[in-house]
């Protein structure tokens, strides 16, 4: 796997992008993870997710509500995750966005990564270090900046991904590429074929 480390004034995250996102067990603790995915993701490769603790959501935008995030955190509570725990989030950008806000104030932050399963969260969601919930029809109105500790983005999980979120995926990257990258919106656009079939 390519690796990109990203730096803040206060942290450090590793973008490891390739193939075989199964190698997460490496990168993780003995002990004290719990894995936050929605069903859809489970469903399809939970049978893959290393031993600890699986915490599901319902897919989509009405699971990022903060009942849902206390739900989440009387369940990390139970399962005994403490100060030192991790939360790993195997799925796309709801996934990613739970998984970071409820590391950050559960027991005033633990630390969190992300195992990045949308085009979308790969470009964005999953290695900007904005975490979110809506609020009342408001989206992420309410949030926090957290990096993780590292991404894995793997793009065959990309295989699996709804036709529809996967545009929606090319288009914010193809809005990132205007906004700051000429030589990837020129990638882009000499390969658009391709990235078209995935």
């Amino acid at each position: 796997m390519e690796k990109i480390v990203i730096k803040t004034s206060d942290s450090v995250s590793d973008i490891l992008v390739g193939e075989g996102w199964e190698m997460v067990h490496e990168l993780l603790p003995e002990s004290g993870v719990a894995i936050l995915t929605d069903e859809n993701i489970y469903r399809i490769y939970g049978d893959k997710f290393p031993g600890f603790p699986v915490f599901q959501v319902r897919p989509g935008e009405s699971s990022k509500k903060l009942r849902v995030v206390e739900s989440l955190a009387g369940e990390l509570l139970e399962a005994g995750i403490d100060r030192d725990g991790l939360i790993l989030g195997i799925g796309g950008g709801v996934v990613c966005d739970l998984a970071g806000f409820l590391a950050s104030i559960y027991m005033r932050g633990i630390r969190c990564a992300y195992v990045s399963a949308s085009l979308l969260s790969q470009v964005d969601a999953s290695t900007g270090g904005k975490n979110g919930v809506n609020l009342e029809g408001a989206k992420n109105v309410l949030g926090c900046f957290k990096q993780p500790e590292f991404v894995i983005c793997d793009p065959l999980m990309l295989e699996t991904l709804p036709e529809e979120e996967y545009y929606s995926g090319l288009a914010e990257l193809i809005k990132t590429a205007l906004i700051g990258d000429s030589k990837l919106f020129e990638f882009i656009e000499n390969n658009h074929a391709g990235i078209s079939r995935r």
